[in-house]
């Protein structure tokens, strides 16, 4: 009962993720996702980290390189380049800036 009415340090009450893949063919397909963090208490003297959504998107290609099959795969996270702060336990750094990634699956 000690703890009754508390929040864990850092963590938010509410998170989401929702995501969808468009496939315009067997071999290319469309992602798209929204991230959710709430708010959360940063320590248990009221300071909150605010909440924040981010938005990611990417592409995705399967071929094959000799008759090895391979999907590739361009994604970009924080796609609008929004600020906002994350919570780490008992101290905030900034989120992170927009991000590109490239990556190849092989299927041997």
């Amino acid at each position: 009962m000690l703890l009754k009415g508390r929040y864990a340090t850092g963590t938010p009450k509410w998170n989401a993720v929702l995501a969808t893949e468009y496939e315009a063919d067997q071999n290319n397909s469309a992602i798209l996702r929204m991230n959710y963090v709430g708010k959360s208490h940063v320590n248990d003297n009221g300071v909150m980290a605010p909440d924040y959504m981010t938005f990611d998107l990417g592409y995705k290609h399967k071929t094959k390189i000799n008759s090895t099959p391979v999907t590739l795969t361009a994604m970009c996270y924080n796609v609008l380049g929004k600020d906002y702060w994350i919570s780490r336990g008992t101290s905030v750094a900034l989120g992170a800036p927009r991000t590109m990634m490239l990556s190849a699956q092989f299927d041997i």
